[in-house]
């Protein structure tokens, strides 16, 4: 059986503990505040993060793993297993799928002309990814070769659908995803966004208003979403706020079963720097 390492970068939205449990390697993408970086997972925790979102006037950046690092690490793996399979957040929203494709391209040529490594565009972002590498482990272990494990992944990943809810508007006003006027009116109307991921790139699929029963209006949603698997009995949580976590898997199990499966996972810097702290997704199956 081939030895296979399956990668992600920071946008998987894996915990330090699911990385290990699954052996998962990681490419860490950079935070920028001003004219500091910060190496998200290593020089930067999540909770520091959305202190200092807070406390910032401009809204921060985030930046592609820097090329070196990038190298060093594929390189690495490339020259301890058979093959590995990068998993690189979509390619519509970041540069890092190229770079990644140039990195193999000169570990090829110059350190390593035995490499296998595989360079997947995800066309996603957060825990869809995550959960799919965690997927491509479970094939990886079952014996299967590179090519198949990529190709049922991504089969995989595509019945994965999110509705991300949105608390504070200003964030997507700071980021440019919306105007500042309708931001201000949506505040006061109390309007929040659900974002969905289309073509690869974050766009606004409804909105919801007020606070009341908030979180079973984003279950009915679901529920009345054309393909929805209600059989699968499996969600994905990803927050930046515990409350709001807790909140809806309350009312997920409450819409779908006390039995029902849900993995719940924390937004890092890169949704994070768009929706603020204030945000969390309910990531769902389709048929």
């Amino acid at each position: 059986m081939a030895d296979i390492k399956i990668m992600v970068d920071s946008s998987a939205d894996l915990s330090r503990e699911q990385l290990e449990e699954y052996d998962i390697g990681l490419i860490p993408l950079l935070s920028v505040f001003g004219e500091k970086s910060y190496v998200i997972g290593e020089e930067l925790s999540n909770d520091r993060f959305y202190e200092m979102l807070v406390e910032s006037e401009k809204l921060p950046k985030t930046s592609q793993t820097p090329y070196a690092r990038m190298y060093e690490l594929l390189l690495k793996e490339s020259r301890e297993h058979d093959t590995v399979i990068y998993f690189t957040l979509s390619s519509n929203a970041s540069g890092q799928n190229h770079s990644a494709q140039l990195v193999r391209e000169d570990i090829i040529e110059s350190d390593n002309p035995e490499a296998d490594i595989i360079i997947v565009d995800s066309m996603s972002f957060s825990m869809i990814i995550g959960k799919t590498a965690i997927e491509a482990v479970r094939l990886a272990r079952s014996g299967l070769e590179a090519e198949e494990i990529v190709r049922r992944s991504m089969e995989y990943l595509k019945k994965w659908h999110p509705f991300l809810l949105v608390s504070d508007l200003m964030f997507l006003e700071k980021g440019g995803r919306m105007r500042k006027t309708a931001a201000i009116v949506g505040s006061l109307l109390d309007i929040k966004p659900v974002l969905t991921i289309t073509n690869g790139l974050m766009e606004v699929e409804a909105k919801l208003r007020g606070k009341k029963k908030i979180y079973k209006k984003l279950c009915e949603m679901v529920r009345d979403y054309e393909g929805f698997d209600e059989n699968a009995g499996e969600f994905l949580i990803v927050h930046s706020e515990k409350q709001m976590a807790v909140e809806l898997e309350a009312a997920v199990r409450d819409e779908f079963g006390p039995e029902t499966e849900i993995m719940v996972s924390e937004f890092g810097p890169l949704i994070g720097t768009n929706t603020g702290n204030g945000a969390a997704a309910l990531i769902f199956r389709t048929l």
